[in-house]
């Protein structure tokens, strides 16, 4: 009864006497075999013209494609090799630099310490020859000084002896 009831709601016609056959005939078992015939001859038709108008098409951009994926590859290939080479060039070339560069290095270095040892040389005779006229003039001095400091100690030793002769007067008066 629930079932009655829901085909009903649904809107399904539960008339015992009505054909359901009439109303849809392509359901009727005696009708298969001529929808049957009908379906593999359409199937066919839409097979054939599938098979030679749009399968051709669609297997040359297939092609297409893949000729076009190939040549991609092919070029990218190719660029990798370009590029390795051009990489194993670079590294010469930055090697090449390098050497140059530690040449270049090593030759400022020599220049260098050329201009360094020959500016260390000149200051060494610069310093030599001031010493020596330091030393010469020094030396004078000490002539020099030499024979005041005899003056000097002639005149130290007359002021003593004088002293002492005065200190001596006065002892031998006061005895």
């Amino acid at each position: 009864m629930f079932e009655v009831d829901l085909k009903r709601r649904l809107g399904y016609n539960i008339n015992p006497r009505i054909n359901y056959y009439d109303i849809m005939p392509q359901l009727n078992p005696e009708f298969f075999l001529s929808q049957l015939f009908w379906l593999v001859i359409i199937f066919a038709m839409i097979y054939g013209i599938v098979a030679k108008y749009f399968l051709p098409r669609v297997g040359n951009v297939v092609d297409s494609r893949n000729s076009s994926i190939e040549a991609d590859v092919a070029l990218s290939e190719e660029m990798l090799k370009k590029r390795s080479l051009n990489e194993q060039d670079t590294t010469k070339v930055i090697e090449v630099a390098k050497q140059k560069a530690f040449a270049i290095l090593d030759e400022a270095t020599k220049v260098a310490e050329n201009k360094l040892k020959s500016s260390v040389d000149e200051i060494e005779k610069n310093i030599s020859k001031h010493t020596a006229k330091e030393e010469e003039k020094l030396s004078r001095f000490r002539s020099q000084m030499q024979h005041s400091i005899e003056g000097i100690a002639l005149e130290v030793q007359g002021e003593i002896i004088k002293n002492l002769l005065t200190h001596l007067d006065i002892k031998s008066k006061n005895n």
